[in-house]
């Protein structure tokens, strides 16, 4: 199985990208979306991590349905958050 590291996928030939099967396209996905999740979490940006990790979901497969829980508890985290902050 061909593995690429997501940050360095701007660098990997097109000929390279095209022969990744869909599950590998979408495990990268699935990595930046729940890491940009995380960073807009950091950053005190609810929303945009709700969004993130939203898409996160929307994407899973049925090999995530923990890491997918564990996300849906997240967002139930941050829209308290968001509600505290009056939004």
């Amino acid at each position: 199985m061909l593995s690429i590291d997501p940050r360095k996928i701007s660098k990997v030939p097109a000929t390279t990208l095209y022969a990744l099967s869909e599950l590998e396209l979408t495990n990268i996905y699935l990595g930046t979306y729940f890491n940009l999740g995380i960073a807009y979490g950091r950053l005190n940006k609810p929303r945009e991590a709700i969004k993130y990790f939203q898409k996160f979901i929307e994407i899973a497969t049925p090999e995530h349905t923990d890491k997918v829980i564990q996300v849906q508890k997240v967002i139930l985290e941050l829209e308290k958050i968001l509600k505290f902050q009056g939004e």
